[in-house]
């Protein structure tokens, strides 16, 4: 370790003023974030949004703000209120909408703005670990090459989703804290707005609740006032706090709607909803499994263009890899360093939430990647040289960049000919067009105010106006875990579902890379077969795998 590096990281671990930034550092800075933005505007799909879901809830929850309905899932009957995800990313959403000429331009006026959003996070992430000693200047430039190139998060900085906006977020709270953390003297004041831009996170995606409660242990330790923070902070997260409670219980009272307002009950139902004597084996079994997952999402995403030699050779050095790079970030934990603990957090929560982790991983996978390589790093100064250190790290970096620009190239040139923003590669791509035409046919004989249902519901819903269900509520723990609990349910439950919700029409697509797909194929067509008037064919799509059912009421 240099003599540089070693007073970097006592200067950061012993609270002192942090040194100061080179210009170099800003011209690095922007070379990433022109990087990353490359690398976006190579992997966007303009104007596709709904093919994670999420991205189509995002968007017509900021349609309802821009329109004057108040934050509520216009997608779903009874527009009910969103207490799911909270607003902040939704609000900034509306802004644009309102600015946009028309809904179509909206929409790629929001993939921009992530995809803006990922390019300043990757900047002020490098900036912040050089700044506060947590990475060599190297490394930490190296990090962010791997990261812009990967093409899983350059996926999630091209859709309309919160996790590049909550990376950008947390870096900015980590930075105002460690900046109060480095002040020998804070007035109150700087306290209070330091504990609101801590809250920030939070009010983004709800995970972030765990950032203000590490900063509050790290400004204990380094004996802080800590008061005014904790007032800044509650202050700022109160009104969401309070405006989510309205959603908890909805999932008990109607799963369908409910799953998408109720945060909280979607969590216990993953556990409490078994017998006493099973929870904790349930949730260590869960938090186990999410733990690996977590560590292998490290490599599946940051090496993606490496992976599948890797699985094919030596599948073990991915969670290997990926299992040092959490070690590696959590070094300074004991200590209750700042980046190490909320990192710490964060992956206690997303192991104890009842869900895979992998897309909880990228907002953070430029601090993993670079702990990794940091540690890499200086073992290598340590049993070598710098030079020797930095020609591996050089090496290291350029063969997974590479990997991932064929990787990359290979998404978009798909991509490109479907018209579909692909999560994964798919072993059958679809065509963009064939979602546009079973869109405009329901639009052409759907009223507005006719329920529709389909394994894509926010996505119909916003390109057709009318609202969309679910029929189904899934179970991860058979989906992701294992079990052996029917996946989407049962035959009459999904006839329930469709009568309950007076259902018009049922929208039967492809789900590229989500293990529902196949399940709700199985589904409907065990339902076909239980009850042949259930559902009367009214349109197929060029591809047969898009299909529309009329749905009867009066069949038995």
């Amino acid at each position: 370790m240099t003599r540089e590096r070693t007073r970097r990281t006592r200067a950061s671990r012993d609270l002192a003023e942090p040194p100061a930034l080179a210009s170099r550092d800003f011209l690095a800075a922007v070379a990433l974030a022109a990087v990353l933005a490359l690398g976006a505007a190579y992997r966007l799909v303009p104007g596709v949004v709904g093919g994670f879901h999420d991205d189509a809830v995002y968007a017509v929850t900021a349609q309802a703000l821009a329109r004057g309905d108040g934050y509520r899932l216009v997608n779903l009957p009874g527009a009910p209120p969103e207490t799911k995800y909270p607003i902040l990313y939704p609000a900034l959403l509306a802004m644009l909408s309102l600015a946009a000429p028309d809904d179509a331009t909206a929409l790629v006026a929001m993939q921009i703005a992530t995809a803006l959003a990922a390019a300043a996070a990757i900047a002020l992430a490098y900036l912040y670990v050089v700044r506060f000693g947590y990475a060599r200047r190297y490394t930490a430039f190296a990090a962010a090459l791997v990261c812009a190139s990967a093409p899983n998060l350059l996926y999630y900085a091209t859709a309309v989703l919160s996790e590049m906006p909550f990376a950008l977020l947390l870096v900015a709270s980590l930075w105002a804290t460690d900046a109060y953390l480095a002040d020998a003297a804070p007035s109150p004041a700087r306290a209070l707005v330091t504990g609101v831009i801590a809250a920030l996170p939070f009010l983004c995606r709800t995970a972030g609740v765990v950032v203000p409660v590490a900063a509050c242990l790290a400004i204990v330790r380094a004996k802080r006032p800590v008061a005014p923070f904790v007032v800044g902070a509650a202050v700022a997260m109160a009104p969401w706090i309070l405006w989510m409670l309205r959603g908890i219980g909805q999932l008990a009272t109607s799963p369908i709607v409910g799953y998408q307002q109720d945060y909280l009950g979607h969590w216990s139902a993953g556990y409490f909803g078994y017998p006493a004597g099973s929870r904790v084996a349930l949730a260590a079994w869960v938090f186990g499994a999410n733990l690996v997952k977590a560590c292998t999402a490290v490599g599946d995403i940051a090496l993606e263009g490496l992976a599948p030699f890797l699985y094919e050779h030596a599948a073990w050095t991915v969670t290997a890899l990926g299992a040092l790079a959490w070690l590696a970030a959590l070094a300074g934990v004991v200590q209750l360093a700042l980046l190490p603990t909320t990192l710490l957090a964060y992956l206690g929560l997303v192991c104890a939430w009842p869900w895979p982790p992998d897309r909880f991983v990228v907002p953070v996978l430029f601090f993993l990647v670079g702990a990794l390589l940091d540690g890499a790093a200086g073992v290598l100064e340590r049993i070598a040289s710098r030079r020797a250190a930095s020609l591996v790290v050089v090496a290291a970096v350029a063969i997974a960049v590479v990997g991932n620009v064929r990787a990359l190239a290979r998404y978009a040139e798909v991509g490109r000919r479907a018209h579909y923003p692909f999560f994964v590669p798919p072993d059958e791509p679809v065509t963009w067009s064939t979602y546009a035409d079973a869109f405009a046919w329901l639009r052409g004989h759907a009223a507005a105010a006719d329920v529709l249902a389909a394994g894509f519901d926010s996505m119909t819903a916003l390109y057709t106006g009318r609202p969309t269900i679910r029929p189904f509520v899934a179970r991860p723990s058979t989906l992701y875990y294992g079990g052996t609990a029917p996946p989407l349910g049962t035959v009459d439950e999904l006839r329930a579902a469709l009568v309950a919700y007076r259902v018009r029409y049922l929208f039967l697509s492809p789900m590229p890379a989500f293990p529902e797909e196949d399940a709700f194929y199985e589904l409907v067509t065990s339902l076909q077969r239980a009850r042949p008037a259930a559902l009367r064919p009214a349109w197929v799509g060029a591809d047969p795998r898009f299909a529309i059912f009329e749905v009867t009421h009066d069949a038995g």
